[in-house]
């Protein structure tokens, strides 16, 4: 999505401002997001591990992605959430 994650220096900035909770919305959402979909948490990645790590995905959140991603990006995202939420309660891999 945005080239090479650590060697960047938007990466860097935005990720310094991030852990110090100064990155605002809806860049920190955006940023939480890419974090997550594209380097993983624990080693995980992807759409599923973002929506069950964060279980309550808020409508702010859905918003703030659709004011910062592009609409294919958006449609994409919205797509996922949609085949997460019909896999029930305790969705597993």
């Amino acid at each position: 999505m945005f080239g090479k994650n650590k060697k960047n220096k938007w990466f860097k900035i935005a990720n310094k401002l991030y852990y110090k909770g100064k990155l605002s919305s809806p860049y920190e959402t955006l940023f939480k997001y890419y974090k997550n979909v594209n380097l993983g948490l624990s080693g995980a990645s992807g759409h599923f591990d973002y929506f069950r790590y964060y279980d309550g995905i808020t409508g702010k959140a859905v918003n703030d992605l659709q004011a910062v991603l592009s609409e294919d990006l958006f449609e994409n995202f919205l797509k996922a959430f949609e085949s997460y939420k019909g896999l029930g309660n305790d969705p597993e891999y």
